[in-house]
């Protein structure tokens, strides 16, 4: 029901440095973020065990009993809050989650947001049906590294009733906690706070003499914060503690290997608005075609390149604002991967080319950027350590910077081994190192790596404990994120133990989800960026993009 989608925890967060939004609730949630100065925000995170069925928790607004600041408390008459018990403290549901008939992932971080009116008393309950809390890998034990818990914030000067010894009292903001041990072996955990209510023209919480503004002591049986029909496309929770948009991006990849997904793709890309989505460019990380075609014809890569180019799909972006990484099914994979190369670098590529062949930019301009203020670096200096006649596999690496976030691609490709794969993924650490080492003299504040592949396997022996130390000793504050593709399924998480600033991120297959937008979030009395990722509705409910256009003959013609 509506009152269940009202705080469905469609954020995932991992301590301070990334969030990802719900496939199916963010956009519905993100307009509520931000309180009216008669308000308090609450914000509730959530992390599951490997029982996750097990976990509930509902907002409840005490309905018989209300804050009063004008009613001394000592008088026999009023009976304080912490004297209500039984049926007097039964109260209206704002809120609870997982939605009825759902239960959450395992393992997942999830976090959401919502208003809460002054003058009430408001109870956050967490429930374990199975009675053993959320601690570990199935709650029994502190002694898993996948530690489950909770987080529970109330800005706007509330006031603590229970539990009364919080995790954190800040100025105007109290926070209660539970992680591994603490949060083991409960059924139910109430958390109780007062809002108070706010005095008529005031922009803060206080105890006036105004008795005009006290609220009826029968409050409304629906909470009175509406969902935005048509919200924002960042959350606006961020913005409304400190944070501030430094730049938005598309990311894709895998897709499209059939003649259903080239469908899809069409539609997808006219879904795509950087206006109302406010992002700068576009990135696809590799694999435009499937594996199983072996004879990668010039044909394949130009209808693909049309699609993304064709003015009927980019109604509302820019062609060059999108860039393409090369994927082992475009290249390696292929009986003639030289003659793939140039195919893809003739379609999508814009490196400086060696030979004096295919000089200059390719047909459609992919990977120039509109916005001319941004200069946009290409990497020409490797060898033709792949056998290529005419391009180095490194001419199609890029770099390009845009207010203090450094962005690069790179030629990391999962599949066959192709050449010499080790002066490969050397040549791509070096590039990576020396625009590092260049943007950090101006200001950058966060790095951003595309690639095809992931970074262990044979990438490892430089993308592993080289880079790992290269960021923790020459960049400690500087928030590293890797976007590769090749799994065909969304995760996200920590690569080093010991660097919390470093994340990699596996984007889904174009097959079975949107695009997503990702976010760096700055907040400028902080020294890290933050990483937020709108996953713009997630995997397909049919696991299928477009199943109905199984059997169709995909022509740029047909629309």
């Amino acid at each position: 029901d509506a009152l269940s989608l009202s705080l469905s925890l469609s954020l995932s967060d991992v301590d301070d440095n990334y969030e990802i939004l719900d496939p199916e609730q963010s956009r519905s949630l993100a307009g509520t973020t931000r309180c009216q100065t008669s308000q308090s925000l609450l914000t509730l995170r959530l992390t599951t065990d490997d029982s996750p069925f097990d976990t509930s928790w509902k907002l409840i607004r005490l309905d018989s009993v209300y804050y009063d600041a004008h009613v001394d408390p000592t008088d026999s008459n009023h009976a304080s809050v912490a004297q209500q018990t039984g049926s007097e403290r039964s109260g209206t549901v704002l809120a609870r989650g997982p939605p009825r008939g759902e239960s959450y992932d395992a393992r997942t971080r999830y976090t959401g947001s919502t208003c809460l009116d002054g003058g009430y008393v408001y109870v956050v309950r967490v429930e374990d049906s199975k009675g053993d809390g959320l601690c570990c890998s199935d709650g029994s034990n502190g002694n898993s590294s996948s530690a489950g818990g909770f987080r529970i914030e109330v800005e706007g000067d509330p006031e603590v009733v229970s539990p009364t010894n919080p995790t954190r009292e800040a100025e105007g903001e109290i926070a209660w906690e539970a992680y591994g041990k603490s949060a083991a072996g409960f059924a139910v955990m109430d958390f109780e706070f007062v809002v108070h209510p706010i005095e008529s023209g005031s922009g803060n919480n206080n105890n006036g003499n105004n008795n005009n503004n006290r609220p009826s002591p029968r409050p409304s049986p629906r909470p009175s914060s509406r969902m935005s029909r048509r919200p924002t496309n960042r959350p606006t929770a961020l913005q409304s503690t400190g944070y501030q948009t430094a730049v938005s991006f598309i990311v894709m990849g895998d897709v499209p290997y059939y003649t259903n997904h080239r469908y899809c793709l069409n539609k997808q890309l006219r879904q795509l608005h950087s206006q109302s989505e406010d992002f700068f460019f576009l990135v696809h990380v590799g694999d435009i075609k499937s594996g199983q075609t072996k004879n990668c014809e010039k044909e394949i890569y130009s209808d693909v390149a049309e699609i993304f180019a064709h003015p009927r799909n980019a109604l509302h972006y820019d062609p060059r604002d999108f860039f393409f990484l090369i994927g082992d099914n475009d290249w390696n994979d292929c009986d003639d991967p030289d003659l793939a190369l140039s195919h893809w670098m003739n379609r999508f590529g814009n490196g400086e080319k060696t030979n004096g062949v295919n000089t200059g930019k390719n047909p459609h301009g992919f990977g120039t950027l509109s916005d001319a203020t941004v200069d946009v670096e290409y990497d020409y200096r490797g060898n033709n350590d792949a056998g290529s006649r005419v391009y180095p596999s490194s001419a199609t690496n890029f770099s390009f910077f845009r207010n203090r976030v450094l962005f690069v691609g790179i030629n990391q490709v999962g599949g066959g081994y192709l050449g010499d794969e080790a002066e490969r993924v050397k040549n791509n650490f070096e590039w990576v190192k020396e625009n590092m080492a260049y943007y950090s003299s101006r200001g950058m504040r966060t790095v951003v790596v595309f690639a095809h592949a992931h970074m262990e396997a044979a990438r490892e022996e430089y993308f592993g404990a080289p880079f790992m130390r290269l960021l923790r000793n020459s960049y400690p504050n500087v928030l590293a994120l890797y976007f590769h593709g090749d799994g065909h399924e969304f995760e996200v998480g920590y690569v080093d133990s010991n660097n919390r600033n470093l994340i990699q991120v596996q984007v889904d297959s174009g097959e079975i989800a949107d695009p997503i937008l990702v976010s760096i979030e700055r907040d400028s009395s902080r020294s890290r960026d933050k990483m937020v990722i709108d996953r713009r509705g997630g995997r397909y409910k049919n696991g299928d993009c477009d199943p109905g256009q199984r059997d169709k003959t995909w022509s740029s013609n047909s629309w």
